[in-house]
């Protein structure tokens, strides 16, 4: 895959993280050939993967947390704040599209990846799809 630029959804992360994911091998050599792709994620995608281990007990909230502070300090991720803006541009799009199953991170993603003309999306959510974004997995 040559991608310069790719959002990475919160599904991409999880299988990173869990070595026992039955994508986790498939995740981990494509981080290996995109090493030199800058990974755009956003808050509220980081706010979903804490929010899937939550529940998880103690060994895999420390797992998490020490994932997300790694991938603060990485330099080819960026990882986009929340804004009011976002929020409401996100809110619209989810409005427009009750014909679909997208929850409000997906509509914030599609909304960032519309804005930074993004085409490509580290995922295996088929909403990417239904939204005009490749999956590249």
């Amino acid at each position: 895959m040559d991608v310069n630029r790719c959002f990475v959804d919160t599904w991409f992360w999880i299988a990173v993280i869990n070595e026992k994911d039955q994508h986790h091998r498939k995740a981990r050599d494509i981080l290996a050939r995109t090493r030199a792709a800058r990974l755009i994620t956003t808050e509220m995608v980081i706010a979903e993967l804490l929010n899937m281990y939550a529940g998880k007990g103690s060994f895999w909230r420390s797992k998490v947390v020490q994932f997300v502070d790694g991938l603060r300090k990485n330099k080819r991720t960026t990882i986009v704040e929340q804004t009011p803006e976002q929020f409401l541009k996100a809110f619209g799009k989810y409005k427009l599209h009750v014909d679909k199953e997208w929850g409000l991170t997906d509509c914030a993603s599609f909304v960032l990846m519309e804005e930074q003309s993004l085409q490509y999306a580290l995922t295996d959510d088929r909403h990417f799809e239904q939204a005009g974004f490749i999956k590249a997995i």
